[in-house]
């Protein structure tokens, strides 16, 4: 498949090549929240994403106790929803990925955290399309794009955006190795 590529393998396999062909795989801690802190936090009130980026395992160990009602939610299963919340994903999506994968929960009352995270992905998300309108424009005229609602591709520019701040932070990191 011409869309196929190594991250999209499951990490121990990843690893696995990246190791035998002597590649290095630099990893970012939570990479995008973190940069979008870093980009953002001058001129917007980021107080969510700042505790989530300083401080991950408070935040992960106050919802797991929120909502763990046999222990199968996992950390993992929070970040997921941070990440999904970033590019536009809702928390509706998120209960259904947490039923699907059998995780029973105490509550399917959205926690402040996830509500505050939300607001302000959606600040963050209008501050960068804003900011950066011929990205938007250049990814409207792409064949790919055409049936794309403007929610979706506001989310694909902004991920566009995300990861070209991410390949150029690594490729420096890189060079310094």
């Amino acid at each position: 498949n011409a869309n196929s590529n190594i991250l999209m393998l499951p990490k121990n396999i990843k690893h696995s090549l990246l190791q035998h062909y002597k590649f290095i795989d630099l990893d970012m801690v939570k990479s995008n929240p973190s940069i979008i802190y870093s980009l953002c936090h001058n001129f917007l009130q980021l107080p969510t994403f700042k505790k989530y980026t300083e401080e991950p395992n408070e935040i992960f160990n106050k919802l797991i106790e929120f909502y763990s009602i046999n222990n199968t939610l996992t950390q993992n299963h929070i970040k997921s929803y941070f990440n999904l919340s970033i590019y536009g994903g809702t928390y509706e999506t998120w209960l259904r990925n947490l039923e699907t994968d059998g995780v029973e929960l105490k509550t399917t009352k959205k926690h402040l955290i996830f509500e505050c995270f939300s607001d302000e992905c959606k600040k963050v998300s209008s501050s960068i399309i804003e900011a950066n309108p011929k990205l938007l424009e250049h990814l409207r005229s792409q064949k790919d794009n055409v049936d794309l609602t403007e929610y979706k591709l506001k989310n694909k520019a902004l991920s566009t955006y995300l990861s070209i701040i991410e390949n150029h932070i690594l490729h420096t990191a890189k060079k310094l190795i």
